[in-house]
């Protein structure tokens, strides 16, 4: 009967509501972890690269945040929440977490990840001027990671600039930390692109 039919479509609409709403506060909170241990992997770069130490701490702090954002990626990339984000009013915050999760995947894994193998061989030690020679061979070898890093952050960039504010703060606050990470980030791997060139 059309009252047992309603029951089971409330229902049903509960249940995908619970679904989504948990699947993006955990993505939340995965984008969270992602924004405030950008920081400590760029200290972690500044620290080796100014000792002369090797770069695991960065490498690890680097491999943790990429777990995080495939698991950010993963929660906001399944069936239900792309079929989700075509509807009417929700739609726009299920697809704003969509673009922001993906963002912030492309980014640590094409673009951080590159970026911290690639100071791990522009180190002081083999690029030091011998006989009034610079030695080529690590700014040649850094020269793929380095492109293959600006291109993840140039892309991640032009998908973070459509995303508009959604009203709702707690989403809103993770698009402005990592809009903001990446403005401060892109141009410093662009400049590090740049310099292998030459």
């Amino acid at each position: 009967d059309l009252r047992r039919g309603l029951l089971w479509l409330f229902l049903l609409l509960l249940a995908v509501g619970l679904f989504l709403g948990i699947r993006g506060e955990l993505a939340l909170q995965h984008l969270r972890h992602i924004t405030s241990s950008i920081s400590q992997i760029e200290k972690a770069v500044d620290d080796s690269f100014n000792s002369g130490l090797p770069y695991n701490s960065a490498s690890y702090a680097a491999l943790r945040v990429q777990s995080e954002a495939r698991s950010a990626d993963s929660l906001t990339g399944d069936p239900v929440w792309k079929i989700a984000s075509h509807l009417p009013f929700v739609g726009k915050y299920l697809d704003t977490g969509r673009r922001v999760a993906k963002s912030a995947d492309l980014v640590v894994r094409d673009g951080v990840v590159p970026a911290i193998k690639a100071a791990a061989v522009i180190i002081p030690a083999r690029t030091q001027i011998h006989d009034a020679t610079v030695p080529l061979k690590p700014f040649e070898q850094t020269q793929p990671l380095l492109d293959a890093a600006s291109d993840a952050f140039d892309h991640a960039s032009r998908l973070m600039t459509g995303i508009r504010l959604t009203g709702f703060n707690t989403l809103d606050s993770q698009i402005r930390a990592f809009q903001t990470r990446l403005a401060e980030v892109t141009p410093r791997i662009d400049d590090s692109r740049r310099a292998a060139d030459l």
